[in-house]
């Protein structure tokens, strides 16, 4: 979703609520609302997120970061 600051709204997927107003982003976030921790790749508009569980499974994040790193080269 884009505002009128030319910036991105990060929202928890597990609660929807906005965390994050930014227009790149690598980080893990911890939603304010409902304490979901969950990890975030944002960058020329494509977000991509998954929970800390996922995160912590080496061979699952290196697959997540693979196609992060795909997506923006295109």
């Amino acid at each position: 979703m884009r505002t009128n600051n030319q910036s991105y709204c990060v929202s928890c997927p597990n609660c929807g609520r906005i965390n994050q107003k930014s227009r790149e982003t690598d980080s893990v976030i911890v939603c304010g609302k409902c304490k979901y921790e969950f990890y975030v790749y944002l960058k020329n508009g494509v977000s991509v997120s998954m929970s800390i569980d996922k995160m912590n499974s080496q061979p699952f994040y290196g697959k997540f970061r693979s196609f992060a790193v795909a997506i923006d080269d295109m």
